[in-house]
């Protein structure tokens, strides 16, 4: 008999043949205090965008990242360390973002 064990991402990931990259997005947000309606306005992305993102249903640009990431730090403040691209996205690797 054929078992799959693990969570239901990782069911869908066996049925799609594909992996989506890790992301720490929700965690962070929620850790935050912070909406996913207050980080959309803030970083100028969408929610449906960064609600699929959190629940590994989309992989957005490098772009988007980008901008949650600077969206997230602008909510926390100058007063506490910024986030680096590692701590949100682990599995990419950080290219730099030339366009401000």
């Amino acid at each position: 008999m054929f078992s799959i064990r693990g969570n239901i991402l990782e069911c869908y990931d066996f049925i799609q043949g594909t992996r989506m990259k890790s992301n720490r997005l929700r965690e962070i947000r929620i850790k935050e205090g912070v909406t996913i309606t207050e980080l959309a306005r803030v970083s100028k992305v969408s929610q449906k965008v960064i609600s699929e993102t959190e629940r590994h249903l989309r992989d957005p640009r490098l772009e988007i990242k980008h901008r949650i990431l600077k969206g997230l730090n602008e909510i926390r403040g100058q007063s506490n360390p910024p986030y680096s691209f590692e701590d949100i996205f682990p599995d990419e690797l950080a290219a730099p973002l030339i366009k401000e």
